[in-house]
Formats: structure tokens, C-alpha cells, sequence
């Protein structure tokens, strides 16, 4: 029941940011993928992949509606959890900025789902800091998006 749940909540996800980005301008020509396109492209992308999901469960079990609040949480505690970090993020990123909320939200995620007993602190450092950076300087670079700039950068 919970798997259901969780794929249906990436499906209204995925509609909402398809909807969202209908709003986007791009400067690009036809052809190229602009600020409008890439989310777009992970809107379909998850709503496929959710829906692909959604199919394989319905397949492998039968669904049952014994459903228990207690059981629910415990299950999905992980997911829950990320779930309310990943809406920190969004809501802080216009008051603190695009990158430090990003370096803080993918640091805190990694360290909540890696093994407590192997915590490797420079390699969590690293890919936040490669993947944060990284995708600023893609997206500002060669895709013209402008990010929130935070009280830091302002």
C-alpha cells in the first residue's frame, strides 16, 4: 500500500512541475533545450518511471488496505524524511540562495542515508560540493538560469 502511495505522490509531483514550467521563458531556438525544456524532461521522466513503478507493484503483490499509520512511518521513515528536507530546501532556497541550500540539503541527505557505521565525511563533502557546483555552472552557464542569489550573494 505504501509503494502505491508514494508512486502516486511522484505522479501529482511530476504533473505539478510539468504545469509549473509551462510558465518558463527560454531564449534558446528550436531544438535546443532551454530553462522551459529540462523540466519538462524530468517531469515526463518521473510521471514515466512512477507509472512504470506504479504497474510492477500491482504485479508482484495484492494490494491490501490494511492500512496502519504507525507501520506507514516506520516503513518509509527514509523517505519521509528526505521528503521534509527536500521542502526545507525549496521553501529556504529563496531566503538563503540557490547554492548553499543546495550544498546543505544534499550534505544532510547523504549523511541521513549512508550506513552509521561508514560515515566518509570527504567523500560526502565531495560529491555535494562536485554536484552542487557543477550543476550551477551548467545551468548558468549553458542553460541561462538564474537562480535565487540568497542574502549572501545578493
Amino acid at each position: 500500500m505504501g509503494d502505491i502511495v508514494i508512486s502516486i505522490f511522484f505522479i501529482v509531483l511530476s504533473i505539478f512541475m510539468y504545469i509549473s514550467s509551462l510558465g518558463f521563458i527560454s531564449g534558446f531556438t528550436r531544438g535546443s533545450v532551454g530553462a522551459d525544456g529540462f523540466p519538462k524532461i524530468i517531469a515526463v521522466a518521473i510521471f514515466i518511471l512512477a507509472i512504470i513503478n506504479m504497474i510492477r507493484i500491482m504485479r508482484k503483490k495484492k494490494i491490501t488496505f490494511d492500512f496502519s499509520k504507525e507501520k506507514f512511518i516506520e516503513k518509509y521513515k527514509p523517505v519521509l524524511a528526505i521528503l521534509l528536507m527536500f521542502a526545507i530546501y525549496v521553501f529556504s532556497m529563496k531566503y538563503i540562495g540557490f547554492l548553499i541550500t543546495t550544498i546543505l540539503f544534499m550534505f544532510s541527505a547523504q549523511w541521513y542515508l549512508s550506513d552509521r557505521n561508514k560515515k566518509n565525511i570527504p567523500k560526502i563533502v565531495i560529491i555535494t560540493l562536485f554536484i552542487s557546483l557543477g550543476s550551477y555552472i551548467f545551468f548558468t552557464s549553458y542553460l541561462t538560469v538564474v537562480f535565487p542569489p540568497g542574502i549572501f550573494f545578493d
